[in-house]
């Protein structure tokens, strides 16, 4: 088996094994809403920061063999987006980050994962992503297959977590709901 495939079935491992844990750490039903501290708290997640750089997990490497580093600087929700290419993708979350293009998607091949939860603790993890160019960063686009006006927060998996206080997790607030 080459190496490359060998490489993938390791990260797709990996990937499904901290989906399942994210999973089992919504445990019981949730009957108050939560604010971002208690959510935090609740995934086992550190509360992102904007125009913060933050490392992702060691074992995620770029080609030259450098770690691959994040900086989110906002994430809004749109009812509809306009890709660069004139797609229109229903549901999205965009997330700007100054990474450039081709390390954001090595992020997301190798380690990275995405999750939306409401005041509830219910989450939604079904999307299809992508990475462009904008205006002034990489934008990394998830468009989910349901409406997702109630959710206030998205959680990003894969970070490093010693540098992430021991959590493989960040969650950020995520901006209104606006149209591009």
């Amino acid at each position: 088996m080459p190496m490359n495939q060998i490489k993938f079935s390791i990260n797709m491992i990996i990937f499904y094994f901290f989906t399942t844990l994210f999973m089992f750490n919504c445990k019981e039903k949730v009957s108050s809403p939560l604010d971002i501290n208690a959510m935090a708290a609740r995934q086992s997640s550190t509360i992102g920061e904007y125009s913060r750089l933050f490392r992702v997990d060691k074992s995620a490497k770029l080609s030259n063999g450098q770690y691959i580093i994040l900086n989110v600087v906002n994430i809004q929700k749109f009812q509809e987006f306009k890709t660069n290419d004139n797609k229109i993708l229903r549901n999205a979350v965009v997330i700007e980050n100054v990474t450039p293009v081709n390390d954001a998607r090595e992020y997301i091949n190798t380690v990275g994962f995405f999750n939306l939860l409401d005041d509830y603790a219910n989450s939604n993890s079904d999307l299809d992503w992508y990475v462009q160019s904008g205006k002034e960063n990489t934008e990394i686009i998830l468009s989910f297959k349901e409406d997702i006006s109630k959710y206030k927060y998205l959680v990003i998996g894969g970070m490093d977590k010693e540098t992430n206080n021991g959590n493989f997790t960040k969650i950020f607030p995520i901006k209104m709901l606006v149209d591009r």
